[in-house]
């Protein structure tokens, strides 16, 4: 017979996920019973839930936004480098021993797919949107990779300082900037653009990323968002013919690590099951 595991998101709002197609379909690829559900919690009730969390039959659980860099009150065994990071989005129970323990498939995600693309463009400089929990894993990555200049992009000055501020005595050879949301950007400045805000987002801000012809084709866009599959930037870096990460294409890839996580095995024929998935993202992306 086979275990069940009881998992879930958590965060809020959580109506443009996809997570729990996505496990449905590794549920019947692999023969898992996965019970996956979403938690969409307030503050309060996020706090609440996560003070239970050890009493609770759940076996994993994804953590979304608002909520990647709160869950650290929560738990206590974590990694050094998720502390450098200051984000988290996945935790597995082991019940037995009362341990909840806690990942960040998320930079493990970006880092398998900025890699291949890097022996192509050049490291020199960056432009991060945003300055949450998605983009201090983003300049985590970005930093750790050797890129010299990383300018974070941010409606508020306090959260982008507050973040560069973290990050400047980790990687003293990397120089932080921050650049507030409605000045003006060239993005022809910088070899990797990446959007790791909620801009753009189903339900959220329209993006007002500057998005202008570039002279030269060897950038690199990266874009966390999902859901529009297509947003602006994307549809920019598109037409550009610029290289792309989509936010579809980081979901598959943090998903399917989650998923080796939480059952402690290999996904065989990854590249299949890959492809699998962004077909099944596509078809739900129509639907909505």
């Amino acid at each position: 017979m086979r275990k069940t595991f009881l998992a879930g998101i958590i965060g809020h709002p959580l109506s443009h996920s996809y997570s729990p197609y996505i496990y449905e379909y590794l549920n019947l690829r692999f023969n898992k019973n996965i019970l996956y559900h979403k938690y969409d919690l307030n503050e309060r009730e996020f706090n609440q839930f996560m003070q239970l969390l050890p009493k609770l039959k759940l076996d994993g659980l994804n953590i979304t936004l608002p909520y990647k860099q709160q869950v650290f009150k929560h738990i206590t065994n974590v990694d050094p480098t998720l502390l450098q990071i200051k984000s988290c989005n996945t935790l597995k129970v082991n019940h037995s021993k009362k341990e909840v323990k806690a990942y960040n498939t998320d930079l493990m995600a970006l880092m398998n797919l900025l890699k291949p693309h890097l022996k192509a463009v050049a490291k020199n400089s960056a432009v991060v949107f945003g300055a949450g929990g998605v983009s201090y894993t983003s300049v985590y990555c970005l930093a750790k990779l050797g890129v010299k200049e990383i300018v974070i992009v941010n409606r508020s000055k306090a959260n982008a300082m507050k973040l560069i501020n973290h990050f400047n005595g980790l990687f003293v050879r990397t120089q932080f900037t921050f650049v507030s949301l409605d000045k003006p950007l060239n993005l022809e400045d910088f070899d990797i653009i990446m959007n790791a805000s909620t801009l753009g987002m189903k339900g959220f801000t329209k993006q007002k990323i500057p998005l202008k012809k570039m002279a030269s084709k060897n950038h690199l866009v990266v874009e966390w968002v999902y859901n529009p599959l297509q947003t602006s930037l994307y549809k920019w870096a598109h037409k550009e013919k610029l290289r792309i990460i989509d936010g579809i294409d980081l979901l598959i890839e943090q998903a399917t690590l989650n998923y080796e996580i939480w059952m402690d095995e290999k996904i065989k024929h990854k590249e299949v099951v890959s492809l699998e998935l962004k077909n099944l993202c596509k078809s739900l992306a129509r639907l909505t």
